[in-house]
């Protein structure tokens, strides 16, 4: 169906080629309608952020640049256009931040820490002045209220470290709003956000896009924010547009592989998944822009693939209806079989609820930042506690078990993992391995607890050294963990360990900046094995990571587990990641353990209030399937409320027995229970959070307190 509004960016033939004949954008073609929202998605070195650098005329380092990218006037007038490729620096300068704006992923980047946040939005709406008729200040308290930032007076004096991530978006949001403009380009504005911030910052894109009639760019990796956020989604791989189209018909009839390739990476929790189903994946990985094969690009990593593919590139051609084209020649056929399924039988773990005997146990496992102050030194009322990071944790976790830890950010999933790392000195509480009890400190605990235990962070960048090679940082650890072992031993059980997770032995000679994230990820996971460990600590291991390769590695650690027996405490605030992988699940809060069982009993009702604000956060991949929304009013607290801790933002708040009085733990079923005052019986008639063709009314949380 053709969008009848008028174009706002028209793009003719856009090529860009960098020193040494490197394409990194190739004759790519098309229009933005005023007030539409365009997502463009694709894996890292696709061209996403090229393509972003290119519609505001900012590309340092490009040496060829051809084509056309045609900015209309307001509304989409042929008034005021400006060709962005041709224009001058001074003719750019008038369009930076008044007709076209940019949010980047990192709002810290955009953001002076030395100035105040209503200091740099007055900077911005200084732009426009006739835009504040009540005055600059005034015009930056509204733009606050816009993106729903509480107190905005008080906000406007703070500075951004003062101020949570989502704030920070949410302020750089209302200074790219300031000026009104014609364009604006979201690029990966909720990478690295947990799941409820980021379904605020969804929120408020949703809200401008009913609000603005500016174009919209909307560039992400995460299929799920597309699905619900895009009117049309341009698929972008190694530097060319393989896909356009109805936000649908892209969903439901995906016709060029790759973008069938992506849709089926997806982990999902609106329909069966688990550690018994293995996640789709694309092999290999995005060409660099010197290296492209001849014919169609995506050839070597193609199911589809025949001679003619080789020997020819393809154009985009119409497929099915209208408006909607792919740039594959089998396309009819991969619109009909879609991405080839393979499955992984499930590995029957003997954790300790199927009656083995637990590897690793806290019990009331406790971790306090500070102390208390009272405000005459050594008498006087108490004026500061200590912060209960984690406050009285207990968990076991059985042979080849993985035991999921979700929450916000804040809610002490990492805090609980350093401690049981050994990293953070717990204050209270035991930890065992086996019939061990572990030394509080990783420096204290002896080789064979080591070898035992092993640890998989975020960045693999942070744990890797960029100056020795993938082989002599994996040696060193097989060396540490294993002494005894001989240098031809060595050799080979880096190599196995190598081509275990995938990579191979000829990574050895490589750095880790010669390697892709995901790469970098799977060197960090082998490197985590050189010891045979029976348990792997992962923290938010996938969060950062394209979802082609995220699928990669979910897969890797479900396949170590069949085949190793190791048993992974998995912390992630993603929960259709936390479904796949997990067979049990800890829901935690200000922490405290909030909901706990296994991860079926977790995902279906009776579940916590805060467990089902935090599914209804997550996105679905499906434009069709909508989900109820229930917001979380409010920050997470600085001090622990009285009574339950979650009852000032519980959207089921029942009154002064939450505020006044702990709640008891209800158990629901065996091994399943939640910590809440509601009845489990009231908890099990709540409806289904997802739902096609419809969507029952929002709720949000008011703040209290």
């Amino acid at each position: 169906m053709t969008n009848e509004k008028p174009y706002q960016v028209q793009i003719e033939d856009l090529s860009l080629t960098y020193p040494g004949g490197v394409e990194a954008l190739r004759n790519i073609s098309l229009n933005i309608h005023s007030g539409e929202t365009l997502g463009v998605v694709g894996e890292s070195g696709c061209g996403k952020s090229t393509l972003a650098g290119v519609l505001v005329g900012d590309v340092p380092g490009a040496r060829n640049i051809s084509g056309s990218v045609i900015l209309r006037g307001p509304g989409g007038s042929e008034e005021d256009s400006i060709d962005m490729l041709t224009a001058s620096r001074s003719a750019l300068r008038s369009v930076w931040g008044i007709r076209v704006a940019t949010v980047y992923q990192d709002p810290q980047a955009s953001l002076n820490p030395s100035y105040k946040i209503g200091d740099q939005i007055d900077e911005a709406v200084r732009r426009r002045p006739e835009l504040a008729p009540d005055g600059i200040r005034e015009r930056t308290l509204q733009l606050l209220r816009r993106v729903r930032i509480a107190a905005p007076e008080d906000t406007t004096q703070r500075y951004p470290h003062q101020l949570s991530g989502g704030q920070q978006q949410r302020a750089v949001i209302a200074m790219a709003l300031a000026a009104n403009p014609d364009l604006l380009i979201l690029d990966e504005p909720t990478t690295g956000l947990d799941v409820t911030t980021e379904a605020r910052i969804l929120d408020l894109v949703r809200e401008l896009q009913e609000e603005v009639n500016a174009a919209i760019v909307f560039i992400t990796h995460n299929l799920a924010v597309i699905a619900q956020i895009a009117d049309r989604v341009a698929v972008m791989y190694a530097g060319e547009v393989v896909e356009i189209g109805d936000v649908r018909s892209i969903f439901h009839e995906p016709s060029a592989p790759y973008t069938a390739g992506l849709l089926s990476c997806i982990p999902r929790i609106d329909r069966q998944s688990g550690v018994e189903y293995r996640l789709r994946t694309i092999p290999g990985t995005v060409p660099s822009p010197d290296e492209q094969p001849e014919g169609c690009l995506f050839v070597p990593r193609c199911p589809f693939v025949v001679q003619h593919c080789r020997e020819n590139h393809p154009e985009l051609f119409e497929v099915a209806e209208r408006d909607h084209r792919a740039r594959c020649f089998r396309a009819e056929e991969v619109r009909v079989t879609g991405w080839p399924q393979e499955r992984l039988e499930r590995h029957e773990n003997g954790g300790p609820e199927n009656g083995g005997a637990p590897v690793l146990e806290g019990e009331g496992v406790r971790k306090e930042f500070g102390r208390t102050a009272r405000r005459y030194a050594f008498f006087g009322p108490i004026v500061s506690e200590p912060l209960k990071a984690v406050d009285g944790v207990s968990f076991l976790l059985g042979k080849g078990e993985t035991l999921g830890i979700v929450g916000e950010s804040g809610s002490g999933k990492s805090t609980l993992l350093n401690v049981v790392a050994g990293l953070e000195k717990p204050t209270g509480g035991v930890l065992r391995m086996g019939d061990d009890e572990l030394e509080p400190m990783v420096r204290q605990r002896s080789r064979i607890m080591l070898q035992r235990m092993q640890m998989v962070f975020q960045n693999p960048d942070k744990s890797l050294n960029p100056q020795h090679t993938v082989g002599s940082i994996m040696r060193r650890a097989v060396r540490v963990l294993d002494r005894q072992s001989s240098r031809r031993d060595r050799r080979e059980r880096v190599a196995d360990l190598l081509t275990r997770v995938g990579l191979g032995a000829h990574y050895m000679r490589r750095k880790p900046s010669a390697l892709s994230g995901g790469e970098k990820q799977r060197v960090a996971v082998a490197r985590a094995l050189a010891g045979h460990p029976q348990v792997v600590l992962a923290d938010e291991v996938t969060s950062a990571l394209d979802v082609s390769v995220r699928a990669e590695i979910l897969n890797l650690l479900n396949d170590l587990q069949a085949s190793e027996g190791i048993s992974y405490l998995f912390v992630s605030h993603d929960m259709s990641a936390i479904r796949h992988v997990s067979h049990r699940v800890m829901v935690l809060y200000l922490g405290l353990i909030m909901e706990m069982g296994q991860v079926e009993q977790v995902f279906e009702p009776p579940y916590h209030p805060y467990t089902e604000a935090l599914m209804s956060a997550i996105p679905a991949p499906d434009p069709d399937v909508k989900t109820k929304r229930i917001r979380l009013g409010g920050e997470l607290p600085e001090t622990r409320p009285t009574g339950c801790p979650f009852h000032t933002r519980c959207p089921r708040f029942l009154g002064d027995i939450c505020v006044q009085e702990a709640p008891p733990w209800q158990t629901a079923s065996n091994g399943h229970g939640i910590y809440c005052h509601i009845p489990l019986e009231e908890l099990a008639n709540i409806p289904p959070l997802m739902q096609r063709d419809g969507e029952e009314e929002d709720a949000v949380a008011v703040p209290r307190g």
